[in-house]
């Protein structure tokens, strides 16, 4: 163990209590692994640190700084960390696992959602507003500086959480370990507030307001901000003009509830002029204006109608599997170019109990909003009996086994498929047309696909220099396309901008085009 950690009041993880574990995100920021914890008996997930070299010890305290300012600004709209894993070669934070995971799936996974009830859109705003404004509420202020919609988890019943704010300086260091670089210290560019791109700049509560703005338009139109541009720098420069996404009746129709009101707002709070941006604190009160013309009835239907698309879209939920681990896998050496490889990993149908899950009485305060009751109506009819509602009990999966309880992580490299995931069209689209992509991909539309992966924490940074690297054209799109197989279903993002870069690049010798999203 570091030292330095004695006065913490962090709880100190050992790696050893994180059972089958493996990985659910990654980016330029680090990784983000799904374990269960041998004595709690839950599922966390563990945001770590990419390590390049050693981290000096004064640096690894300025990381548990901020890992404890996150402890301390618990709330009920922020993300619960539970401890901190604290090893000389592995350094990561344990947090809740969130099952619904993201509001940037929930919002772009489509086939799975393809309706996003308004008053649930209206909740998560104002939640997220809410979390927000606590965090600014603190003394002294904690800005977030990331806010996206990446960084806005989801519990069992929708409920926002907020995640990744206050850590600047994980955030650094992970950047300074890779050679994808925007701004250091600082959120994904598509967020980021025009004063931000300005020399000697200094951070204030109104950069997140920017991004909230951003944030309620991709919700309010469940489209990417900028989705047209070549690169980073183009939005960059856009931006700093006044530019913003568009407010035109083909991005917000007419018919959109409460368009004039929500419209005022987002441009209120994407204002050049920092000081003519309202505060969270008027911007949850706006909210929940807007959300009292709902019932909780409402809510509970909305709800249940996500659940129901998940079963009826036949989504599916990640089980790691701990028999016959046989491969070591140092915390340190979790960072190859294919992750995916190193984990065996079983896709279960999701069961009824996973699609109608028992909905507690809130226990935030709040007034429940009835989502049981109309829940259990739904279960009783849809629900096999045999069915055992609860977010870990999977009937095809066995019992967990401590089989990594001694010793570093241990994994195995042998996948297995139990029930296939359907295979997005695009996805469909990319292989089947894998060859010509290889022989017709420009550089320019090469290296558009790279700034767009990079921009959207969507490619690792060994990933990219092993494209960059290859010796030619070819080699190098042929790479990318091994070492992101659109194949797997999980792919489907990285595929979508493959195909949107090919049709600005109008290379239509790969007609016909899929859908996109």
């Amino acid at each position: 163990m570091a030292s330095g950690t004695s006065e913490s009041s962090l709880a100190l993880v050992p790696y050893q209590k994180l059972l089958c574990l493996h990985m659910i995100n990654h980016g330029g920021f680090g990784i983000v692994y799904r374990a269960r914890h041998a004595d709690w008996n839950i599922s966390v997930a563990i945001k770590c640190l990419r390590f390049s070299g050693s981290v000096s010890q004064q640096d690894r305290e300025s990381l548990l700084a901020e890992a404890e300012k996150m402890v301390r600004a618990r709330f009920q709209f922020t993300l619960p960390v539970l401890g901190i894993c604290n090893e000389p070669t592995f350094l990561g934070i344990v947090m809740e696992y969130m099952p619904n995971g993201s509001l940037d799936t929930l919002l772009h996974q489509k086939a799975v959602y393809p309706e996003l009830p308004w008053p649930l859109r209206l909740r998560v705003l104002h939640e997220v507003a809410l979390g927000v404004n606590f965090l600014h509420s603190l003394e002294p202020p904690l800005l977030h500086r990331d806010l996206k919609a990446s960084n806005v988890l989801l519990d069992e019943e929708f409920h926002v959480k907020l995640g990744d704010f206050g850590l600047a300086k994980w955030r650094q260091l992970s950047l300074a370990c890779s050679s994808v670089h925007s701004q250091a210290g600082t959120g994904t560019v598509f967020y980021m507030p025009p004063e931000a791109f300005e020399m000697h700049y200094r951070p204030s509560i109104k950069y997140d307001v920017y991004s909230y703005a951003i944030l309620s338009w991709e919700v309010l139109t469940r489209q990417r901000s900028f989705e047209d541009a070549v690169d980073s720098t183009q939005v960059i420069f856009s931006v700093f003009r006044g530019n913003r996404p568009s407010t035109s009746e083909s991005a917000l129709p007419l018919s959109t509830p409460h368009r004039a009101p929500l419209l005022a707002l987002v441009q209120r709070c994407w204002a050049q002029d920092p000081e003519q941006r309202p505060s969270f604190h008027e911007c949850s009160t706006e909210m929940e204006k807007l959300l009292r013309g709902y019932q909780p009835r409402d809510l509970a239907i909305a709800i249940v109608q996500l659940v129901e698309h998940k079963l009826e879209n036949g989504s599916t939920d990640l089980h790691c599997c701990c028999n016959d681990m046989t491969q070591d896998a140092q915390p340190n050496n979790t960072h190859g170019s294919q992750p995916q490889s190193s984990y065996e990993v079983k896709f279960n149908i999701l069961s009824s109990s996973r699609c109608c899950p028992s909905i507690p009485p809130s226990l935030d305060g709040h007034e429940n909003i009835g989502c049981r009751s109309v829940a259990e109506k739904y279960c009783s009819s849809k629900c096999p009996n045999q069915y055992k509602w609860g977010f870990d009990d999977v009937v095809t999966t066995p019992p967990l086994r401590a089989a990594c309880e001694q010793g570093p992580f241990t994994v195995s490299s042998d996948s297995e498929l139990e029930t296939p995931l359907p295979l997005p069209e695009v996805c469909e689209w990319v292989m089947q047309r894998r060859d010509l992509i290889i022989q017709q991909m420009t550089e320019a539309c090469l290296n558009q696909i790279l700034d767009s992966l990079v921009a959207r924490n969507l490619i690792m940074r060994e990933d990219y220099e092993s494209v960059l690297t290859q010796p030619t054209r070819t080699a190098k799109v042929r790479r990318l396309l091994d070492t992101y197989s659109p194949s797997l279903p999980t792919q489907e993002p990285v595929a979508n901008i493959i195909v949107h870069k090919l049709l600005l690049n109008k290379q239509m010798g790969l007609k016909p085009f899929p859908t996109l999203p």
